[in-house]
């Protein structure tokens, strides 16, 4: 059993998906591969859809599961969110895990009603966040959650 897994997102001009349990990382969109979604400036081809959604499906059996991030696709019921959908309604699976999420500040509401969730905490970056907030913040609560459970 890994004891971290999921996926996160990395890159302001090219951003790419990257699989937390095995570190692979697959690019939003290569030029040639069809384009399944777009937003804003980004397009996300089929390739990296599945490749992050596979990263999501796979970590049911890990303590920690990190999802970075999810937005506006989400919220219209698209890109990642039936792979998280699936893996909330499957409480007996989550019971024991920690799961992190990197929502922005404006839909949280939106986002916690949709996928009925009730977080026991909320971090609130007021900053734009720099390249690597979403491993820093991963970083941190692994080491509180070892320090609190003697380890992963």
């Amino acid at each position: 059993m890994h004891s971290v897994a999921g996926v996160i997102t990395e890159g302001q001009k090219n951003r790419s998906f990257i699989n937390v349990k095995t570190n692979e990382k697959v690019a939003f969109y290569s030029e040639g591969e069809k384009i399944v979604e777009k937003i804003g400036d980004y397009s996300i081809s089929n390739k990296a859809l599945n490749f992050a959604n596979n990263a999501i499906k796979t970590s049911c059996n890990s303590k920690v599961i990190f999802i970075d991030e999810i937005g506006r696709l989400e919220r219209e019921k698209k890109c990642l969110y039936k792979e998280i959908s699936k893996l909330l309604k499957e409480k007996q699976k989550i019971d024991d895990k920690i799961i992190i999420m990197v929502i922005r500040d404006f839909l949280v509401q939106e986002i916690l009603e949709l996928l009925d969730i009730e977080p026991l905490k909320i971090w609130k970056i007021k900053e734009k966040p720099g390249e690597g907030l979403a491993k820093d913040i991963y970083e941190f609560i692994l080491k509180d959650y070892k320090m609190r459970e003697g380890g992963l």
